[in-house]
């Protein structure tokens, strides 16, 4: 491959890798855009409810690649909960498109 085939070739995966994350986000019910996610389920692991919500959210078969950001959402909080809120951030890889939507 030439330096200019590789250049395009970096692009065109670029390119894919932006597809990818527009297909993931999905438009909330207030209008605005997200990317999947929800409630753990207790009996599943992280990967496995990564997985779950964002075949059941946005309709994409994905591998889950690794952890990349964890937010304690209750260091933000105003008010006193008596329980905490940690969102998990995974980088998934895209695999294929076409997965049935759960909602």
């Amino acid at each position: 491959m030439n330096k200019n085939e590789e250049e395009e070739q970096k692009w065109l995966d670029w390119a894919i890798e932006l597809q990818s994350l527009a297909q993931a986000l999905i438009q909330e019910s207030n209008g605005k855009w997200a990317l999947p996610g929800g409630w753990a389920d207790v009996y599943l692991s992280v990967k496995e409810n990564v997985l779950k919500e964002v075949k059941e959210e946005a309709g994409i078969e994905a591998n889950a690649e690794m952890i990349i950001a964890l937010l304690d959402v209750t260091k933000n909080q105003k008010k006193k909960i008596p329980y905490g809120i940690t969102k998990v951030f995974v980088l998934c890889k895209y695999v294929r498109l076409g997965v049935s939507k759960i909602r």
